[in-house]
C-alpha cells in the first residue's frame, strides 16, 4: 500500500494554523496520508451571524509546494467539497461502501495545493443558519471567509489562485469570481475550470437537447423506438425536437430563439429512461446506479438524513478533523424561494454576464462537458456558449474538435479554445469527469494551471 505521509513542505508559522494541524493516521484508513490542516474558520455579514466555514487544507505531494492553490468547489447548490474531495479528486478516495478507502493515484495535490470547502454557511460542516435569495449573497460570504483564511494561512495569499467549480459550481464560481476581481483584494486571482458546469439555462440545456441526446444514445439507455417517440411528441409540442441541428452552428448564425417552457421532453425522457433501465443514472448513463453504495449518503435528497451513517458521521474521524459533532449530509437547501420565483432563487439574475467578465479577467478559463452526462448535457453548454458574447465577440468560430489527449496518452476528447475560453467534451465520462476519467481529470488540471499540454501524446 503507498505511503501518501511523505514529500511534502507546505508549513505555516503562525500559531492559529497550529490549531489546525491534521495528523497522517485518519481513522478508518489503514495507510498513512500526509498532513493536512481542516476546521472551521468564523465569519459574520449581513446575511449570516455567528457562521463558519469548515475546511480541508492539502498541500502539493513534493518538497517544493509549488506557486498553485485551487478551491474545489462542489454544486448542489448546498453540497459539501468533500464529497469532490473524498469521491473525485482528493488524496484518498472512498466510493463504495463495498470497499474500503484507498489512496488517490491521481489525487490533485500531485500538482497543486488543495483548498476543499464546506459553502455557503451550514453545508456540511459549516455552521450558520442561512436563507440566501440570491448568488450575490454567497459570493459575498465566500469573500468573507477568504479574508479570514489568509489570516490564518497568509503563505498561502501569495500564490497563483485558481477555482475549479463542478455541476451548480457553474454558477457559484463565476459569481465568486466577479465578487474577488472587483473588490480588488486577491489580485492572485487566476482563472478557474467549470466542469459539467451551469453555465447556462438549464432549459435550454435539457430541453432543447434531449432529444437528440436520446437518439445518440439510444442503446445505452435501452430505448425502443416508442420511448424515442414518447419524447419526440412532447418536444414537437413545443418546438425543441429539432433545436439542436436548427440552431448549433459555427460560428454562431443569429441570437438563439425562444422557446416554449410549458412542457418537457426532458421529464419525458426521466421517466423512459427509468422504466427502461432501473439502475438508471442520470449522472453517468453508462454507470449502474445503487442508491446505497456511497458511503457519503444520498445526494440531493431530503433522505440523506435517513440512510446509512456516513463516512463523515463517525466521531473519531470529525475529532480527528476538529469537525462538529453533528448529522453529516452531503447536500442541504440554501435557497430561500422568498417570492416564488423559479427555483433556485437569484434575482437578479446575472450569470451571464458573470460568466463573460470572469473569462475576460482571467488568464486562463476552461469549461469542461462529459457526454454521458445526461444532467447537463454537452450540446446544452455549447449552444449557450455559441449564444455568449465575452472579449469582443459571441460564441466560438469552429466545433471542439481538436483531440485532447490525457497522461496516458490516450485522446481524452476533443476542445476549442478562443479569445481566453477553452470549452472541451470528454468522450466517455459522466457528470463527475475526476470520477469517471481520472487521467484526463488531472491532466486537465494541469493544463489549467500551465503546466502541461494536453494537444501532445
Amino acid at each position: 500500500m503507498p505511503n501518501l505521509a511523505a514529500v511534502q513542505l507546505l508549513s505555516f508559522a503562525g500559531e492559529e494554523a497550529k490549531k489546525y494541524e491534521v495528523g497522517n493516521n485518519i481513522p478508518t484508513l489503514d495507510f498513512k496520508v500526509k498532513n493536512s490542516w481542516a476546521g472551521e474558520i468564523a465569519f459574520e455579514t449581513p446575511n449570516v451571524k455567528n457562521a463558519s466555514i469548515f475546511f480541508w487544507l492539502w498541500g502539493r505531494d513534493d518538497i517544493n509546494p509549488g506557486e498553485d492553490l485551487v478551491i474545489w468547489l462542489n454544486g448542489g447548490p448546498g453540497c459539501t467539497s468533500l464529497l469532490g474531495m473524498v469521491q473525485e479528486n482528493g488524496p484518498f478516495l472512498h466510493q463504495s461502501v463495498k470497499d474500503k478507502p484507498y489512496p488517490n493515484g491521481w489525487s490533485w495535490t500531485k500538482g497543486v495545493n488543495m483548498l476543499y470547502i464546506d459553502q455557503p454557511a451550514g453545508v456540511g460542516f459549516s455552521e450558520g443558519r442561512t436563507y440566501y435569495s440570491n448568488e450575490t449573497q454567497v459570493a459575498s460570504d465566500f469573500a468573507a471567509f477568504l479574508d479570514e483564511f489568509w489570516k490564518v494561512f497568509p503563505e498561502l495569499k501569495s500564490m497563483n489562485l485558481w477555482i475549479a467549480a463542478e455541476s451548480y459550481g457553474g454558477v457559484y464560481a463565476p459569481g465568486m469570481m466577479h465578487k474577488l476581481y472587483n473588490d480588488g483584494k486577491t489580485p492572485q486571482l487566476q482563472g478557474a475550470m467549470i466542469v459539467d458546469g451551469v453555465v447556462t439555462s438549464t432549459y435550454l440545456s435539457r430541453e432543447c437537447t434531449i432529444y437528440q441526446y436520446a437518439n445518440q444514445h439510444k442503446e445505452t439507455l435501452n430505448f425502443t423506438d416508442l420511448d424515442l417517440q414518447d419524447i419526440k411528441n412532447e418536444g414537437d409540442s413545443c418546438g425543441t425536437t429539432n433545436y439542436v441541428e436548427q440552431n448549433l452552428h459555427y460560428p454562431p448564425q443569429y441570437p438563439l430563439p425562444d422557446f416554449n417552457i410549458s412542457c418537457s421532453p426532458y421529464n419525458m425522457f426521466r421517466m423512459r429512461a427509468q422504466e427502461a433501465r432501473l439502475d438508471f443514472d442520470v449522472y453517468n448513463i453508462k454507470r449502474p446506479y445503487d442508491e446505497n453504495e456511497s458511503p457519503l449518503g444520498e445526494v440531493n435528497t431530503w433522505t440523506a438524513l435517513y440512510h446509512h451513517d456516513t463516512f463523515f458521521d463517525n466521531v473519531a474521524i470529525q475529532d480527528y478533523i476538529h469537525a462538529p459533532h453533528k448529522k453529516w449530509v452531503s447536500c442541504k437547501t440554501i435557497f430561500y424561494n422568498g417570492d416564488n420565483s423559479n427555483w433556485p432563487d437569484k434575482d437578479p439574475d446575472q450569470q451571464s454576464n458573470h460568466v463573460s467578465e470572469s473569462i475576460e479577467k482571467s488568464k486562463k478559463f476552461l469549461i469542461l462537458n462529459g457526454n454521458l452526462d445526461a444532467l447537463i448535457i454537452t450540446n446544452g453548454t455549447a449552444l449557450g456558449l455559441q449564444n455568449l458574447t465575452w472579449n469582443n465577440g459571441t460564441g466560438f468560430s469552429k466545433p471542439p474538435l481538436t483531440p485532447l489527449y490525457d497522461l496516458e496518452g490516450y485522446q481524452a476528447g476533443s476542445f476549442v479554445e478562443e479569445r481566453g475560453l477553452t470549452f472541451a467534451q470528454v468522450y466517455e465520462s459522466g457528470h463527475m469527469i475526476p470520477y469517471d476519467q481520472p487521467p484526463y481529470g488531472y491532466t486537465a488540471l494541469l493544463h489549467l494551471i500551465g503546466k502541461r499540454d494536453w494537444t501532445q501524446k
